[in-house]
């Protein structure tokens, strides 16, 4: 046996790194080993983080309706951004109009150009986060020239096809409507895509509002913001109040919506009344009742109607009174009740019209005599119309101009003869929002004085 024999198998020979290096200290047994610290506990602000944990945070927020959401956003100042935080992804609009458009940036755009609103099913379901594959796109739009706008875009940049122009009563019980254009794309899936451009006599929220057959799918979309006018019924409590009268077209239209998931009702049970206010009150778009979602403008253009004229129209919602249509039985137990009158289910209608005046540059919407704009803003706007005609060169003014204005009757109609007259009047629409704010504090001020 050779003399290597007598020296340890290779294997668990040590180097010389190893010989040379200083050894390490080895861990007495009799001391004692400390357990490592303990893991921290997940709270719930941990798991809705948003930046931290995307991905759960999306699972759970998806699952919440927007009442669990707004619950939540008020619990704490920790989850007081929890609603902010989901808007950008829950209601992007951009994402849900790509179902339509590629470019849903220049469709936004060409929106605002033209003032044009988009509601029907789509707002629903922007507001619900939901898909309903059949639905299609509705675009209002007042003037034709922006009708036409609108309908070149998208068959120019969105290779849409004209197919049809529709009958306007096959789609609302309205003589507000001009006209219904029908336009198909077909998508790479073989599915079509369709717009229906949908032209108006008066401004869209208007014919919105008194054509619609229920609260629910009162909500519009513009080309920054979108508005829900009756969110807490709608999609809190998933209830639609009528705005017509039950008939045949109306009942297949709410049937519709209930298996989707809404019940209806005529009107507001007395007991309720004290919790619909958005029902009872006078409204304006954009006050306490609304639900708003702003978008996201970078790449828009920028329309040139600022939000306060949408914003500052009133409407109010009045339950309709008739005389019975039916005719009157005895029951078993002698009552006599009406029978086959379909407006015994109740409705309410929408009141609300178009206000000018000259030192006006944009139309409203008044709801009525009591309302804002006669009681409060007209006064004021008729008070400055008489000083900013006088101001104007009396060769400028015609005498049949000035014969009408010296007249008793208001100033409203003078609108379109005025224009006619060439005659440049100084527009006081920037005071509007703080002549609405001061109304608001009157009436707060009567109320507690009565």
């Amino acid at each position: 046996m050779s003399s290597s024999s007598n020296q340890p198998a290779t294997l668990f020979k040590r180097s010389r790194l190893h010989d040379d290096a200083p050894s390490a200290k080895r861990p007495r047994f009799d001391e004692q080993i400390q357990p490592p610290s303990p893991t921290p506990k997940t709270t719930v602000f941990d798991v809705l983080d948003h930046d931290a944990r995307y991905t759960i945070f999306e699972s759970i927020a998806s699952l919440l309706n927007i009442a669990d959401i707004a619950s939540l956003s008020r619990t704490c100042k920790q989850l007081s951004s929890f609603y902010q935080a989901l808007l950008p992804a829950h209601w992007n609009v951009d994402r849900r109009l790509r179902r339509f458009v590629r470019d849903p940036k220049a469709l936004r755009s060409q929106m605002g150009r033209h003032d044009a609103l988009i509601s029907g099913s789509f707002a629903v379901q922007f507001f619900e986060r939901v898909t309903w594959k059949e639905s299609d796109l509705d675009i209002f739009v007042e003037q034709r020239q922006g009708a036409i706008a609108l309908e070149n875009h998208l068959c120019k940049k969105e290779d849409y096809d004209f197919v049809r122009e529709g009958n306007v009563q096959e789609y609302l019980d309205v003589n507000g409507i001009l006209s219904i254009r029908t336009l198909i794309m077909q998508r790479p899936d073989s599915t079509e895509a369709k717009v229906q451009l949908i032209q108006t006599k008066h401004q869209p929220l208007l014919e919105i509002l008194r054509g619609f057959y229920t609260t629910l799918v009162v909500n519009v979309i513009t080309w920054n913001k979108a508005y829900a006018l009756f969110p807490q019924p709608s999609f809190v409590h998933h209830k639609a109040y009528m705005l017509k009268p039950i008939n045949d077209y109306f009942g297949k239209l709410v049937a519709k919506y209930d298996m989707r998931g809404w019940t209806s009702q005529g009107i507001v049970w007395p007991e309720d009344k004290a919790s619909h206010g958005s029902i009872l009150e006078h409204r304006r778009l954009g006050d306490r009742f609304t639900w708003t979602v702003p978008f996201n403008t970078e790449g828009v253009r920028h329309a040139a109607q600022p939000d306060s004229v949408l914003e500052y129209s009133n409407f109010r919602l009045l339950e309709a009174t008739h005389s019975p249509v039916g005719t009157l039985r005895a029951s078993a137990d002698e009552f006599l009740i009406p029978t086959r009158n379909h407006n015994l289910a109740g409705f309410y209608r929408v009141r609300g019209g178009v206000f000018k005046a000259l030192t006006l540059k944009y139309r409203y919407i008044s709801a009525d005599a009591e309302g804002f704009w006669y009681r409060f803003a007209g006064p004021r706007l008729e008070k400055l119309s008489y000083i900013e005609l006088y101001k104007t060169a009396s060769s400028a003014r015609p005498q049949s101009l000035m014969d009408d204005v010296e007249s008793d009757s208001p100033l409203y109609d003078l609108c379109s003869k005025v224009d006619r007259c060439g005659i440049a009047i100084p527009s006081y629409d920037h005071e509007i929002p703080g002549w609405y704010a001061t109304w608001e504090r009157q009436l707060a001020s009567e109320a507690q004085n009565t």
